[in-house]
């Protein structure tokens, strides 16, 4: 009866060692203040999605209703505002359906092969091109300059800055 009883301790002891570790492995995976960390190997980049063009008087007015009445202009010009955690080899196109995911903005992709561009961001947020006039939509700026590339083609490096905007023409 002792034998068995020090082999249930020993069980015990062991699923107890077995039930920490898994714990400090969750911990590890998952930060407790719930943010996405760098943890090297990777890239982080910063994005910002923003409509500064339809704060001007007269694009507001010229803005199509149910865009005005889903409340997205609500909190201003910046829709989204964040850095982003990627692999290796990632391009803007992962950095901004990285943030669209994050901050639940739907993004509506058009599959396109125009001048090599082959995705065209058509919507962020419910707002699309040509929402307010017909010459207004999506465009995408990394590291303060505008590529002749779509997205998906563009290579982003640790420390990027992406600036997508709906413009006016």
């Amino acid at each position: 009866m002792k034998g068995s009883l020090k082999s249930r301790l020993i069980n015990l002891i062991t699923i107890a060692l077995l039930a920490a570790a898994a714990v400090g492995i969750i911990l590890l995976i998952r930060p407790a203040d719930g943010k996405k960390h760098h943890t090297g190997g990777g890239l982080t980049v910063s994005v910002v999605i923003e409509c500064s063009d339809l704060t001007e008087e007269k694009n507001y007015k010229r803005l199509a209703q149910p865009v005005k009445d889903s409340g997205l202009l609500d909190g201003g010009a910046t829709l989204a505002e964040g850095t982003v955690s990627l692999a290796d080899g990632a391009t803007a196109m992962d950095a901004l359906r990285e943030i669209c995911d994050e901050t639940h903005l739907p993004l509506d992709i058009e599959r396109s092969s125009v001048n090599g561009i082959t995705d065209y961001v058509s919507g962020i947020g419910g707002l699309h091109a040509g929402d307010c006039t017909k010459r207004s939509g999506w465009v995408y700026y990394l590291d303060g300059s505008e590529p002749d590339i779509g997205l998906e083609q563009c290579a982003v490096s640790d420390g990027s800055e992406l600036v997508v905007r709906y413009i006016v023409y």
